[in-house]
């Protein structure tokens, strides 16, 4: 129940934070800088996409997998998603070429959902398939794609977890760099998840029902060893090409899986209002509420200014805003404010430099 009133309370004040908030400035930047994005053919925007998205996507494999050491700059990890609108783009397409871009687009999902395979992550599995369905459904019609669709994303999320769980495991005492050695090991999980054995058990409900999780946070702050989050607020502002050492503010949901189980090899949700509570109590629920509903009315009139110029060049920053809806399960800090700095940065520096130059002229 306690949980119930703080999602409620977080909810409410959001909506109302959102709705009298309204984004004028930034979506005014946003649609100087999509009235130019939008002379941009679109074959050469499914190409910028996937070229910018599969060199971000390497270069962040490279340090996931071990190969690099070091912390990988969230610009990097921000731009290999648009290989997922890439994706999406390819299969929705109508028009000349049409069956070769679709097989691009299935081409790269199965390319990329491996790559989940090979990193344990069942989100870095389950995306790309999610964006070929979206995509096709746009293309041939949500009746006849999106049921079949989820049903696949839900079996598979079901199926693999399992799996995932025992290879964590397996690699916990350090990295494994063997693309091959990864392999076998996920394929033993998939056989001792079939087996139910113990080391490869997953409660599918326990990833979304997330009240446990959430009692958690509210337990350990009351308990004085909650979170501090919202000290790293000030360094998202600071590209870590500016700063290499500064803090790695993605680390919150595997430092609080850690309290709650003593592993680092997962990474466990709070919530986006559970987690205000985390790092500040009820003074942070509302602020994380009302900063929220602030975030979310400024990617919406980003959002609006793209789609109705029709600028696909900028659908990146348009999704990272739906994005950022959906990820109620998420941390503020990390899935909310950072994600907005990736949306900001861009359309501002974009539109100061159209600006300059609609005044030199």
């Amino acid at each position: 129940m306690r949980v119930d009133a703080i999602n409620a309370m977080g909810f409410g004040l959001a909506l109302m934070t959102s709705a009298i908030s309204t984004g004028r400035w930034l979506g005014k930047q946003a649609d100087r800088v999509a009235a130019v994005a939008c002379r941009v053919p679109l074959l050469w925007v499914m190409v910028l996409l996937l070229a910018a998205g599969a060199l971000a996507s390497f270069n962040v494999l490279l340090f996931d997998f071990g190969f690099k050491e070091d912390n990988v700059s969230g610009v990097w990890r921000a731009a290999s998603q648009f290989v997922l609108v890439a994706i999406l783009l390819c299969s929705a397409y109508r028009g000349r070429h049409e069956s070769l871009l679709r097989l691009l687009a299935i081409s790269i999902a199965g390319i990329e959902a491996v790559s989940g395979v090979l990193l344990f992550s069942k989100t870095a599995m389950l995306l790309p398939i999610g964006a070929l369905i979206a995509g096709l459904s746009l293309r041939y019609g949500i009746r006849k794609v999106l049921p079949l669709g989820a049903l696949l994303l839900i079996v598979l999320f079901a199926s693999v977890g399992g799996a995932v769980s025992y290879s964590r495991n397996a690699v916990e005492e350090g990295t494994v760099n063997s693309l091959s050695t990864r392999w076998n090991i996920f394929r033993e999980g998939v056989l001792a998840s079939s087996a139910g054995e113990d080391s490869a058990s997953y409660k599918t409900w326990g990833r979304l029902c997330y009240v446990p999780a959430q009692v958690a946070a509210y337990d350990f702050y009351d308990a004085g060893v909650g979170g501090d989050d919202l000290r790293l607020i000030p360094w998202l502002f600071v590209p870590r090409a500016v700063a290499p050492n500064k803090p790695i503010v993605t680390d919150t949901g595997i430092d609080f899986n850690e309290k709650i189980s003593g592993s680092r090899t997962s990474s466990t949700g709070q919530g986006v209002f559970s987690s205000g509570y985390y790092n500040a109590g009820w003074v942070g629920v509302f602020v994380v509420a009302a900063m929220c509903g602030w975030l979310l009315a400024q990617t919406s009139a980003i959002a609006n200014a793209i789609l109705r110029r029709n600028a696909l060049l900028l659908l990146p920053f348009a999704l990272l805003g739906v994005h950022m809806a959906f990820r109620i399960d998420g941390h503020f800090v990390a899935d909310y404010m950072g994600a907005f700095i990736f949306v900001l940065y861009p359309i501002l520096f974009f539109s100061g430099v159209l600006a300059v130059r609609v005044r030199r002229v």
